[in-house]
């Protein structure tokens, strides 16, 4: 599906009073459950306008299998979200310069149509531990030169829009202001957007709180690249206030959700709801959220797409839904479902069903039997 620029971000360059209309929603890349075809299908029906596919290595990429990464959204082409907009898949590339860039980026324009990739994303973000060492995603950051020589590469050989995930900087000191100037006028309107987490990537000793409360980065940000290169708000976003706070305060042209949607996808039906009131409301009922989920479950579990609804990864779906469900009334999580407890269980379909009527009483066995019949 063709993605233009100018259709994702159509109020961008128009906010110079900070009134804003519009603002595009993104799903993070989020590893490893923005692999699932299922659930990046659910954020875009609730509101999000771009979805990633998780990071991959260049020369992972030209050695995988088909079904490691490429694990496309069925009918893509037929999903709007609730305000009536196109949703598009993307794919995130974690590159250093002296990586396979040119093979990758041509294998990726050569099957951009049959696997439904609508824009290439990189990611100089990552703080893994597994990552910083060999100098790829956040580590990059201490040295923009390497940012600029991978953009470049890609850029040189893409036939797909090319956007980036950034963060305000490797410590809590830095800010983003010197390689966002360097990104406009290297490469200007050539980059299709940067999302911006405002987190640094060494976290030790920082307080997540004055983080969720900090909106200069992303004004520092837009105001670096001039306008030029729409920003998308990231980074502790875990509610729609939040989110208002920084369309309302800052020049951004979108937000990008990540963890604070597993489990919880009505945040971005919300956040439509807030730039667009007429939107109806819906019953958010965890009875109709885990609806909402079966009736995707029921649509991936024929063909090689089942793998996505085995009981091991529906276990690891429905902690997510457990953990929002009892957050949202201040309480605890059952004793003994816990992540780590609940993830080391195993479960046969009889028992999955009886630990799930303990957890969600207000769900009838014969409802969780219909739903995972398939099974």
């Amino acid at each position: 599906m063709t993605l233009r620029i100018k259709d994702i971000f159509p109020d961008h360059g128009i906010k110079a009073e900070k009134k804003c209309t519009q603002s595009t929603l993104a799903f993070a890349p989020l590893e490893p459950y923005s692999a699932n075809p299922l659930i990046r299908e659910l954020m875009g029906l609730n509101g999000a306008q771009l979805l990633f596919r998780p990071k991959i290595l260049p020369q992972h990429l030209l050695k995988a299998k088909e079904w490691q990464f490429w694990e496309k959204i069925k009918h893509i082409t037929k999903i709007k979200t609730p305000s009536g907009k196109k949703v598009y898949d993307g794919i995130q590339l974690i590159a250093r310069p002296d990586d396979p860039i040119r093979p990758a980026v041509e294998f990726i324009n050569a099957n951009a149509k049959k696997m439904e990739i609508s824009f290439i994303d990189l990611n100089f973000c990552c703080p893994g531990y597994k990552v910083l060492p060999q100098k790829r995603g956040g580590e990059l950051l201490k040295t923009p030169d390497l940012v600029i020589k991978v953009i470049s590469r890609v850029l040189k050989y893409s036939d797909l829009p090319i956007s980036m995930k950034i963060r305000k900087g490797y410590t809590q000191d830095d800010n983003p202001i010197e390689l966002c100037r360097r990104i406009r006028k290297e490469f200007g309107k050539n980059i299709g957007w940067i999302s911006l987490n405002r987190a640094p990537v060494k976290m030790a000793g920082v307080n997540m709180q004055h983080i969720q409360n900090d909106l200069s980065s992303f004004q520092e940000a837009y105001e670096a690249v001039e306008g030029v290169i729409p920003i998308l708000a990231n980074g502790g976003i875990s509610d729609v206030c939040q989110l208002q706070n920084i369309v309302q305060n800052t020049n951004v042209s979108g937000i990008m959700i990540g963890r604070a949607a597993m489990g919880n996808s009505r945040i971005f039906y919300k956040a439509s709801q807030f730039f667009q009131p007429n939107l109806l409301a819906k019953d958010w009922t965890i009875e109709q959220e885990l609806q909402n989920l079966f009736l995707l479950v029921n649509k991936y579990k024929r063909g090689p797409s089942g793998r996505w609804v085995s009981i091991g990864n529906l276990k690891r779906i429905l902690f997510f839904y457990i953990k929002a469900f009892y957050e949202r009334r201040s309480q605890q999580i059952p004793k003994g479902y816990g992540f780590s407890k609940w993830n080391q269980t195993s479960f046969s379909k009889e028992s999955l069903i009886a630990t799930l009527i303990n957890i969600f009483p207000s769900i009838p066995k014969l409802t969780w039997q219909h739903w995972l019949a398939f099974l």
